[in-house]
């Protein structure tokens, strides 16, 4: 593995993200196999703290790994009470100009209605970025966001989930990703059992670019290009129906169907080539 897996003609930085799940991590093997970012969990609803945030966040950086934290976010908690709770925490560890952005992972609602997962998400995120004077990223899925959210947060940079997928589908509201978590997973030196696998929608250097101007990355303007936003296709596999191979790419059968020409969507060929819309 290198520190930029090549996409085509450009190449994407490679990361990991981790919790107390991982357990101890020997960072410097970590970066010996490659990686280049990571992401460590901090904090969690209102009062939890992740036991091994603050070994993760020296030996991170001592290992010359781009560092980042992240919020757990509990939709039935008070979200100033989170806000507050995780910016002391990354205050005691001390939050520097070359550190990723604070990160929101919003993927459960704990029983809220939408509208209330909505104002406290906003909440949260005005809260940090007032408090730390650095904009949050976000953390999602398309089909919890899509579900539970709306389009009104793509001024924020996106850290996407999604897995199997030659290119993550994106939620109403954004028109690229800055991260990808690729793999739930993943094998990696230095770390024991699986780990979750992340790119960064560009190369390292664009990376650097990023920390320091990272509104400019985010659905306003478009982030270099990859492999993953040039066409793409997929081969018909048995037993795959349109439906099937449309919903893992975050599209319709419909939409599929035009893009293909294909009269008949019960009828598709084992080996056929399918483009994929955008």
């Amino acid at each position: 593995m290198t520190i930029e897996q090549k996409s085509g003609q450009k190449t994407t930085a490679r990361g990991i993200d981790v919790s107390h799940y991982q357990g101890a991590v020997d960072w410097r093997a970590v970066k010996g196999a490659g990686i280049c970012f990571a992401f460590a969990k901090a904090t969690d609803g209102i009062a939890e703290r992740d036991p091994c945030f603050g070994s993760n966040w020296r030996e991170m950086k001592e290992a010359g790994i781009v560092r980042g934290a992240y919020h757990f976010f509990r939709a039935a908690q008070d979200a100033t009470g989170q806000a507050q709770h995780f910016a002391q925490r990354l205050q005691q560890v001390t939050l520097e100009a070359g550190d990723l952005p604070p990160v929101l992972d919003v993927e459960i609602t704990d029983g809220v209605d939408n509208q209330v997962l909505v104002d406290r998400v906003r909440t949260w995120l005005d809260a940090i970025e007032q408090e730390l004077g650095r904009r949050p990223l976000i953390y999602t899925d398309h089909a919890f966001w899509s579900a539970h959210m709306t389009d009104r947060f793509g001024h924020y940079p996106l850290w996407i989930a999604a897995y199997e997928v030659d290119r993550p589908p994106l939620p109403e509201g954004w028109e690229n990703w800055i991260f990808w978590q690729f793999s739930q997973k993943g094998q990696m030196s230095g770390v024991q059992g699986d780990v979750d696998l992340d790119r960064f929608n560009g190369s390292r250097d664009d990376l650097g670019a990023f920390l320091q101007s990272p509104g400019k990355w985010t659905a306003t303007e478009t982030a270099p290009e990859t492999a993953a936003t040039k066409t793409r296709t997929f081969t018909v596999q048995p037993r795959d129906s349109l439906d099937g191979i449309a919903a893992r790419y975050g599209v319709t059968g419909a939409e599929l169907a035009k893009t293909n020409k294909i009269d008949d969507p019960n009828r598709i060929a084992v080996g056929q080539v399918l483009k994929i819309p955008s």
